[in-house]
């Protein structure tokens, strides 16, 4: 089978705990999670995450061939994790099964304005090796690419293997890469057709203070990079060339549960790029889709169901910065 997009990153089993008690802040928080104390829970929900799961039942919604490659362990977690993707229609051959290690697993804390802290177990999400998938077997036209805890060799070699195939890859860095720096992260924008960052993030590789929004912007809009989309939370996303900026403003009601919407928004992104090679309809849909996953709780629960009609999409307003 060829594939249009394949997702290579995380899959974890997720616990949402939604306290009333739990406030933001350094000072409420140590008072709240005070060692030896008990909070009482206003919600509880379990879903399953990681950016590589989440990414593809987008591209599934979406009408897309799709397949994930990631790791779990051979446990009722991993096969969770496997079930959720193969009912939303996501191949599921490519993810490797192990009995070494258990299934990656996130407990997250919410405040009831949607804020979170989240403690994450990596498990066998954390070490990926290039000869556990038959790359003879994986043909796709693109790759969609979350964190990988900054594995440079397995990156190297996918981005080789990318070059030889001719496969455009969209890359939403995590922490470990986003170390390296932009120097080392242009190296492979021969490839890297669609650079996702949040707007901390784009400060970073700009080396800019996350208060000077036109300053980070230019230096990305000078990057190697041909599209490069920096989400904002409340204050929408911005998709940036060297030669324009598209601004599209945040969707959905107040949110409940941020968890996910950085996946939503850019897997949306791709499959628009995907079905219409159009950066201002692609903005359009990911900003569709992450404004339906930040109302409900867990990841997974409000990803669109399907491609809304063209019509419903073009009212949604991007402006030219």
């Amino acid at each position: 089978m060829r594939y249009e997009v394949v997702t290579i990153g995380s899959a974890t089993q997720d616990v949402f705990l939604l306290t009333k008690e739990w406030q933001s802040g350094s000072k409420a928080r140590g008072e709240a999670m005070h060692l030896g104390s008990k909070l009482d829970l206003a919600g509880i929900c379990f879903d399953t995450g990681g950016g590589a799961t989440n990414a593809a039942v987008t591209f599934a919604r979406a009408g897309l061939k799709v397949a994930c490659v990631s790791r779990v362990g051979d446990d009722p977690a991993g096969f969770e994790v496997r079930k959720t993707l193969y009912h939303a229609g996501v191949d599921v051959k490519h993810m490797v099964v192990t009995e070494k290690e258990s299934t990656g697993y996130s407990s997250i804390l919410l405040t009831k304005n949607g804020e979170r802290t989240v403690l994450v177990y990596r498990g066998a999400s954390h070490d990926f090796h290039w000869s556990e998938t038959n790359w003879n077997a994986v043909k796709t036209s693109w790759i969609y690419l979350t964190s990988l805890a900054g594995d440079r060799e397995y990156i190297e070699k996918l981005m080789r293997w990318a070059r030889q195939n001719k496969v455009r890859v969209a890359w939403n860095p995590g922490k470990g890469e986003l170390a390296w720096g932009m120097r080392v992260l242009e190296k492979y924008a021969d490839v890297v057709r669609v650079l996702l960052l949040n707007h901390e993030e784009a400060a970073q590789l700009a080396k800019q203070n996350e208060q000077k929004k036109k300053q980070i912007y230019e230096t990305l809009a000078e990057s190697r990079f041909p599209l490069v989309v920096v989400t904002d939370g409340t204050r929408g996303a911005t998709v940036i060339t060297r030669d324009q900026q598209l601004h599209g403003p945040c969707l959905g009601p107040k949110a409940k549960n941020a968890t996910g919407a950085g996946d939503a928004f850019g897997s949306a992104f791709v499959a628009g790029l995907i079905k219409w090679n159009d950066p201002t309809m692609a903005l359009r849909l990911g900003l569709y889709n992450s404004g339906n996953v930040v109302a409900c709780m867990g990841a997974k629960t409000c990803i669109m169901k399907h491609v809304p009609p063209l019509g419903n999409l073009r009212r949604i307003r991007v402006t030219l910065m």
